[in-house]
Parts: C-alpha cells; sequence; structure tokens
C-alpha cells in the first residue's frame, strides 16, 4: 500500500465520533541515503502549511536524536474538511512522490482524541 492510500485509509478513523479537530501522530522511517533529501522535503512542506492552510492549527516534524532516519509528525487540524483537503494542496502533491520514494516501509499513524476535561479550544469545541 503506498504512502497515500494509508492517509486515505487512516482518514476513515479521524471521522468516528463527534470531534471535529483532527489529531495524528505519524512516525516514518526513512531510507538512511535519504534522509537529507527528506529533511528538505518536510521543511519546506512545512513552512508551506503555514503559509497557506490557516486551519492546521499545528504541523511538527521531528527527527530522533537516538535514530536520525526516524521522523515523528504531529499534526492538528481545525475540522475534517481541513484534514481532507490537506493532502490535495499543490505543494503537498509536488512533494508527495519524492516523499514517499525517501519511506522506508509503511508508516505508524495514530489519531488522538482531546480529553473529555481540557478546555473547550483543546477540544475543538
Amino acid at each position: 500500500m503506498s504512502g497515500p492510500e494509508i492517509l486515505v485509509k487512516c482518514l476513515g478513523k479521524a471521522t468516528k465520533g463527534k470531534i471535529k479537530m483532527i489529531t495524528l501522530i505519524m512516525r516514518v522511517r526513512i531510507k538512511a541515503d535519504q534522509v537529507d533529501v527528506f529533511t528538505g522535503l518536510v521543511t519546506q512542506l512545512a513552512t508551506d502549511v503555514y503559509a497557506n492552510e490557516p486551519d492546521c492549527l499545528a504541523f511538527e516534524v521531528r527527527q530522533s536524536q537516538e535514530d536520525p532516519t526516524l521522523f515523528v509528525f504531529y499534526e492538528c487540524f481545525r475540522n475534517q474538511e481541513a484534514h481532507s483537503a490537506h493532502p490535495d494542496m499543490p505543494y503537498h502533491k509536488a512533494m508527495s512522490e519524492a516523499g514517499w520514494d525517501c519511506v522506508d516501509g509503511e508508516p505508524q499513524i495514530e489519531y488522538l482524541t482531546p480529553l473529555a476535561g481540557a478546555p473547550a479550544a483543546f477540544r475543538g469545541a
């Protein structure tokens, strides 16, 4: 299954329940000889996301200090519409093929649910 297919499959999980805000963590292992290429691609992607997607509340990418081939994405979208539109943005499509070519194995994607007792702003209410 390709990276975009995995994201589409997981997208359905994000729509369960009544929570409007979509938050996820994605762990991606990168081929050792592609780390610099991937770093450049996701750095530019993050710049483009923050410049063009006001309903993307967070798009953070971190590289493991212990394993430089492991990257962790933290993404938070105001609503399902913003999450659905994200992979269709022209800059996202432009980097996707090169980005997924850098990936070693399947990414691990986990959707997160806000705590019920958290302030409304944290729950997307």
